[in-house]
């Protein structure tokens, strides 16, 4: 398949490859004393990268899934009147700043742990956890305003 967006995927790859491989130098360079002395320092850089590839590849994972459980969560027909909570949940979401809603979704509906999220989010686990706060704070006035 060709056209703009496989060239963005097709770049996008590329970037990966060279974010894992220059990780890989970078932990060879924090971790010389340990391989230095190894024969094959080479191959110890190949899968350094290549792990790195793969934890890429588990977000995606774990991306995919929480877009499958929030497209299996939205009602396909909401009746009139009738209060859904994923629906509602997923409104009161659309309302907060972005990195609050993600790390919202992130905890609530992927079930991931504060670690997990900062790893995905690339922050420390003390700015999740002010991210979560200030959501929670947020959605508490909204619902107190719904009453």
């Amino acid at each position: 398949m060709s056209g703009p967006c496989s060239a963005r995927s097709k770049r996008l790859d590329r970037e990966l490859a060279a974010d894992a491989a220059q990780d890989a130098y970078v932990q060879l360079y924090l971790h010389w004393h340990e391989v230095g002395g190894s024969i094959e320092p080479e191959a110890w850089v190949y899968r350094v990268a290549v792990n790195r590839c793969r934890d890429y590849r588990r977000r995606l994972a774990r991306g995919a899934k929480l877009f499958r459980r929030l497209a299996a969560a939205a009602p396909r027909q909401a009746s009139a009147g009738s209060w859904e909570p994923a629906e509602n949940f997923l409104a009161m979401l659309r309302q907060l700043p972005t990195r609050q809603r993600v790390a919202a979704a992130l905890f609530y509906q992927a079930d991931m742990s504060i670690h997990e999220i900062s790893q995905i989010m690339g922050i420390s686990e003390g700015a999740v956890n002010s991210h979560l706060n200030r959501a929670r704070r947020t959605l508490k006035e909204v619902l107190e305003a719904r009453r």
